[in-house]
């Protein structure tokens, strides 16, 4: 209903616009036709105007987020170097109630007050006991830290570049829709006052309104979404293949998704070799010093050298390991899910590549058809020795346009797509990976 409201609208407008230059005479609509004619001539044959690919390269640089990553690690890995297994001790001990008891095997026993001080040495809490498993953790995850911004990042430089192929191909169709729609718009004006002349019928004119009508609703919404101004090209199918096996080889060592989680089997490896039975116990050697008070003789004091120990009695350990175990072959599996899954989500894309490519070069090689056709119709009109019919020459020229449309939303299609594929790959710019013909 609303197409139809814009279809009469367009009609009214054109003929209240011809009403309004009613002493525009039929020698004048032909001095126009020929002013549109030079125009497309030149849109078709310039050779100076080239039409680039949008795709450009893309940035991944992280360095600075990667040395703090890398200083973070360093940090945490001098921490855990630092733990040297010492503890400082103390104890006192004081008894209310006082009883002598004269022992002279154990003479220590008989005080009122103690008070101790020691250090002891837990060997296997400290830095020195399997370290490098627990280093190597950290670095790990450091990696999977770094990996994490660089996929973040990419996701920021996927947004950037899809706003800029969308402005890229708006750029580019906004101009060749602005001419189709001042030729649809010679050709409307034209109609509507041979109409009034009974020269055509009506069904002509509401053909060309309808597609004028259309292409207006484009430029309408273009114009909203973007500040660029459209700028000449001439157009060029810029054939993009994919290097498949390359392509999915890379992704199958370097997809983020599938790095991290090789990463965190990494880790739990680190953690699986960490476990140890003796990191459960405390096995502590000491010295002490001790000072005892006694009311009835002289204080006394000792210096006492051993070793304590608490050995836990359970089986903590073991399945410990086996949960880590366990773990680790649940990521191998979602490694493997993941890889079905971004195979198949890349067979897709690469699949819609080829049907956009097939879509390109058809549409470029109708519009070379039309332009070798055109140039032979251009011939034939400056050898006509009478008039010949305007409205057909201009509509053979619309022809060459409409192509040239469907070319560009399938190149804007296409490279929407090499985006897609670009959110696979978190180190390298996709263009590594296309074979451009």
């Amino acid at each position: 209903m609303n197409h139809n409201k814009t279809i009469l609208s367009t009609v009214i407008l054109a003929m209240i616009t011809v009403s309004s230059q009613a002493q525009t005479s039929f020698e004048e609509y032909l001095k126009l036709f020929d002013q549109r004619f030079t125009i497309m001539h030149s849109l078709i044959y310039d050779e100076a105007a080239q039409q680039e690919p949008a795709n450009a390269q893309l940035g991944f640089s992280t360095k600075d987020r990667v040395r703090e990553v890398d200083e973070e690690v360093d940090r945490n890995i001098d921490l855990l170097k630092s733990k040297t297994g010492l503890t400082a001790t103390g104890q006192i001990d004081y008894r209310p109630i006082y009883t002598s008891v004269s022992d002279n095997d154990e003479p220590y026993t008989n005080y009122n007050s103690r008070w101790q001080v020691g250090i002891e040495w837990n060997y296997f809490q400290s830095a020195l006991y399997k370290n490098a498993s627990r280093i190597q953790e950290l670095r790990l995850r450091g990696e999977v830290e770094q990996l994490d911004f660089q996929k973040s990042n990419l996701q920021n430089i996927l947004l950037r570049q899809k706003l800029t192929t969308k402005n890229h191909y708006h750029d580019l169709l906004m101009y060749v829709l602005q001419i189709h729609s001042d030729n649809l718009d010679l050709l409307s004006r034209t109609q509507v006052f041979l109409l009034k002349n009974g020269k055509i019928s009506s069904d002509d004119l509401l053909k060309v309104m309808s597609d004028k009508a259309e292409i207006d609703n484009r430029l309408t919404s273009m114009k909203s979404d973007t500040a660029l101004t459209p700028t000449p090209s001439r157009p060029q199918a810029n054939i993009v293949a994919v290097n498949t096996a390359m392509l999915k080889e890379h992704i199958s060592r370097y997809n983020q998704d599938l790095k991290k989680l090789e990463l965190e089997k990494e880790m739990l490896q680190c953690q699986y070799d960490d476990v140890d039975y003796w990191k459960t116990t405390s096995i502590s050697p000491f010295v002490r010093y001790s000072y005892y008070t006694r009311p009835d003789v002289s204080n006394t004091h000792s210096l006492d050298v051993g070793i304590s120990f608490r050995l836990p009695i359970n089986t903590e350990t073991k399945k410990h390991r086996s949960a880590i175990k366990a773990e680790q072959e649940l990521k191998s599996q979602y490694q493997q899910d993941i890889l079905d899954r971004i195979s198949n989500e890349v067979d897709a894309i690469i699949h819609d590549l080829d049907i956009c490519n097939k879509n390109i070069d058809g549409e470029y090689e109708r519009m070379k058809v039309v332009k070798e056709y055109i140039r032979d119709r251009e011939n034939s009109y400056k050898n006509v020795a009478g008039d010949y019919n305007h409205i057909d020459r201009l509509q053979e020229y619309d022809t060459f346009l409409s192509s040239w449309e469907r070319m560009l939303d399938f190149q804007y299609q296409r490279d929407s797509k090499l985006i897609e594929l670009q959110g696979f790959v978190i180190d390298k710019p996709i263009e590594d990976f296309l074979i451009r013909k």
